[in-house]
């Protein structure tokens, strides 16, 4: 689970950051 989390965590920062998914 762990992994998982930080995987969604670094998935969710750039769209926290307002960076559409284009740009990911």
């Amino acid at each position: 689970m762990m992994r998982i989390t930080t995987r969604n965590s670094l998935e969710l920062l750039p769209a926290a950051h307002g960076v559409p998914a284009s740009a990911h």
